[in-house]
């Protein structure tokens, strides 16, 4: 695997032909092609990947920062409607459609 890596980097390089580097490494020059060809392939992958998973941990992050707050929320609002029971005896009353908090 070491010996792949060293070779698809001395192939890219282009400092040394593919002759040079297949001696060196002891193969064919159609092996060092593909290496060659399997390097450009993929290295685009490389930077994508990096990008993907710090975009997911992101998201994720966002999304675990978002169910908390929505959980500290709910039990906020809880908590204010058993002490408006407590003081007044009976359930707050909606609000009226001019007053509503949701978005149209």
């Amino acid at each position: 695997m070491y010996q792949t890596a060293v070779g698809q980097g001395e192939a890219i390089k282009g400092e040394k032909t593919l002759q040079q580097i297949a001696q060196e490494f002891e193969v064919h020059t159609t092996q060092v092609t593909q290496w060659k060809k399997q390097a450009l392939d993929n290295l685009g992958d490389l930077f994508e990947r990096a990008n993907k998973k710090k975009e997911e941990g992101d998201s994720d992050a966002e999304t675990d920062k978002l169910y908390k707050q929505i959980g500290q929320l709910s039990v906020e609002n809880e908590f204010l409607k058993k002490k408006y029971r407590q003081w007044y005896g009976h359930e707050p009353k909606p609000l009226p459609d001019s007053c509503s908090l949701e978005q149209r």
